[in-house]
């Protein structure tokens, strides 16, 4: 029998070996690779399986995305009249920002469904959809993998009207354990100056009792009643609300019918639960482009001559997604999100739900008979966990200082020009610090575009932009113990991601 020889190689040679190999694979070539493989059946300590997952990690880049609890700024603010008041919202895991932004519109914490990415090669396209191999569709809400613990959603939108109001189930998904439902309630009888004065009266209630006073909103099956865990919420005379139960497993089946109950308009809404549909691919869902290891899919539907468009994000990254996760309208360089027909192209309008957690449908006006659409998209912007300090002077009132500090990102950086105090008109006694900001960018495909400013408390703050639509100057609420200098991390740096995808969209 001929002897077998064993060859060790350096890490640096093993290394050199393993990324030319996997460079030069194309994607059926590593679905073939990957097929019957699993460290699984690697009869290895955990410690050593550990150690390894750490050194590939490492080594590829390989991101796994945990759930984000993100500040979500809700454009359509029940609060945004209110005096300009300000409050804080919990988020759905009670880990959420309490940063408030000084145009005092209400934060909420996202409960969506959160992507949970297993693998990423970085910059290495097809080796990310080799890893996609499987998806389920959660309509309004994602595009959900199959290695993810979602198991149902949500059987079939349900609607209740009441004196009260108009109660709709929107979208829900479940794990073995948990329920999200994402709903609608539409107050009827009631105007909007009543409307208003309602909220002056609990935001009255909040100052003087120091806590949030959230909805009575439960949800029953096999009669047993669950309190929501967590949630958010967002609108006006129409509210959104996406809402977290916490079961227990033997109430979690398709077989199950569910109640949601708002208590405070006593009204109720019957629902039930389907397994999760599964795709081979992406392309089975609807069209798809990737750029940067970040997928998009649209989705299409025309009713009454308007064309419906869902845009769902797969993010394996090594950046915080923003775009058609937290904010959908959004222009930059004078770009944004249009749709390309034979007969023109055509503007979009986003549907009040804008800002509740729930996938925001484009629509665009396709009386004109247009048959031909191609959906651009121009840039996707994302935001790093990248933060670096500052200390700046806060000077006498009316007074400019020039700073011209170089805050250096790994992919560009922002130049503090100057400091200003205002203090004059300012509803805050105490006035602001206005910080002028302008921006270096080494790659024109990746444009620097934001920062945000904190000194991680209960704090304020307003934005102005370029006509670019970058953040020219951020202004700081001060306290009274402000004096002297300002102490603050710079973090968050904004990316837009200039790499267009142009999805032609298939409309039945």
């Amino acid at each position: 029998m001929e002897e077998k020889k064993i060859c060790l190689l350096s890490e640096e040679d093993i290394d050199a070996k393993v990324t030319d190999f996997m460079n030069e694979l194309d994607i059926e070539e590593t679905q073939i690779l990957l097929e019957g493989y699993s460290i699984d059946c690697l009869h290895l300590d955990k410690e050593y399986v550990q150690d390894i997952k750490e050194r590939v990690a490492l080594k590829v880049g390989m991101n796994k995305s945990t759930e984000k609890d993100i500040a979500i700024e809700k454009d359509r603010s029940i609060y945004e009249e209110v005096q300009g008041k300000r409050k804080e919202l919990k988020d759905s895991r009670g880990k959420g920002s309490k940063k408030k932004n000084a145009r005092w519109k209400v934060y909420a914490a996202s409960a969506a469904v959160i992507l949970v990415c297993l693998f990423a090669w970085k910059n290495s396209d097809s080796i990310v959809h080799a890893f996609s191999k499987m998806f389920g569709l959660i309509p309004g809400v994602g595009i959900v993998e199959d290695n993810q613990d979602i198991l149902y959603q949500l059987k079939q939108c349900e609607s209740v009207e009441t004196d009260q109001g108009i109660l709709k189930v929107l979208s829900a998904v479940a794990t073995k354990d948990c329920i999200t439902v994402n709903f609608s309630f539409e107050r009827k009888n009631c105007t909007e100056e009543q409307f208003m004065l309602e909220k002056e009266e609990e935001w009255e209630q909040i100052k003087k009792e120091d806590k949030l006073v959230e909805p009575n909103i439960y949800l029953m099956v096999d009669n047993e009643k669950y309190k929501m865990s967590g949630g958010s919420s967002a609108g006006g005379l129409t509210s959104y609300f996406s809402a977290t139960f916490e079961l227990e497993e033997k109430n979690i089946h398709p077989s199950k019918v569910y109640t949601l109950q708002y208590e405070d308009f006593d009204i109720t809404a019957d629902f039930q639960l389907v397994t999760l549909d599964q795709y081979n691919s992406l392309d089975q869902i609807g069209a798809t482009g990737i750029h940067n290891n970040i997928s998009l899919t649209a989705i299409s539907s025309i009713a009454s001559n308007q064309l419906q468009v869902n845009v769902y994000p797969i993010n394996h990254s090594e950046y915080n997604l923003i775009s058609f996760y937290n904010e959908y309208e959004m222009e930059y360089f004078g770009k944004k999100l249009t749709l390309k027909t034979e007969n023109g192209n055509k503007d979009y309008t986003l549907p009040g739900s804008y800002g509740s957690d729930l996938n925001a449908a484009y629509t665009f006006d396709i009386s004109d008979g247009s048959k031909e659409f191609l959906l651009h998209i121009p840039f996707v912007v994302v935001e790093s966990n990248e933060e670096e300090k500052i200390t700046l002077p806060i000077p006498k009132e009316g007074e400019v200082v020039e700073i011209n500090k170089e805050i250096a990102f790994k992919n560009g950086s922002v130049m503090v020009e100057s400091v200003e105090k205002i203090v004059s008109g300012q509803e805050n006694e105490y006035g602001h610090l206005k910080v002028n900001l302008k921006y270096k960018n080494p790659n024109e495909n990746q444009q620097l575009v934001g920062v945000k400013l904190t000194r991680r408390k209960s704090e304020g703050w307003f934005e102005e932009f370029d006509e670019q639509g970058r953040i020219k100057a951020i202004n700081y609420m001060l306290e009274k113990s402000d004096n002297g200098a300002l102490k603050l991390y710079v973090v968050h740096p904004r990316y837009v991601f200039m790499d267009e995808y142009n999805l032609t969209l298939d409309v039945e």
